[in-house]
């Protein structure tokens, strides 16, 4: 097979994420990280006949990682996660992700998440921008899609 020209990277993802009101809203400007974990619950067992184990697939999970930048605007990432988190908490919300951009064609991540955990680093040490870490955890469908044209 002959060497891809079809690669993107992840410099315009769109991260979108519902607030308060159940809004949809971007948070890509106060973004800079995004993990997508996708999984299947597997089992395995073996019989005394036979040399290779029996393996089984039954639910599937997601969970997203996010890395936000802290900032005291009320629509921007931080506030949307610390809102959740103090006003709705165990309550599900929307997510969506676009890959690579939100551009028709790119694949769209979505789903209903609720919030596991968030993380805000305070260093007097360090100068640099505070960044946060979320965990979410799916609740129900995830799925993927094309982003329409």
């Amino acid at each position: 097979m002959a060497q891809t020209t079809n690669a993107v990277n992840a410099c315009n993802v769109v991260i979108s994420l519902d607030n308060a009101a159940g809004a949809l809203t971007d948070i890509s400007g106060s973004s800079n990280q995004c993990s997508i974990g996708m999984t299947v619950a597997t089992a395995e067992t073996n019989t005394f006949d036979g040399q290779w184990s029996i393996k089984k697939a039954c639910k599937t999970a997601a969970t997203i990682s996010l890395q936000t930048l802290y900032s005291t605007l009320d629509t921007e990432a931080s506030n949307i996660l610390a809102d959740w988190f103090f006003n709705s908490n165990g309550v599900s919300r929307s997510v969506q992700i676009d890959v690579p951009s939100s551009v028709g064609g790119s694949d769209r991540y979505s789903g209903e998440f609720v919030l596991e955990s968030l993380d805000i680093p305070l260093s007097a040490d360090d100068a640099g921008v505070i960044l946060l870490s979320a965990s979410l955890s799916n609740d129900g469908a995830f799925s993927r899609a094309v982003v329409a044209s």
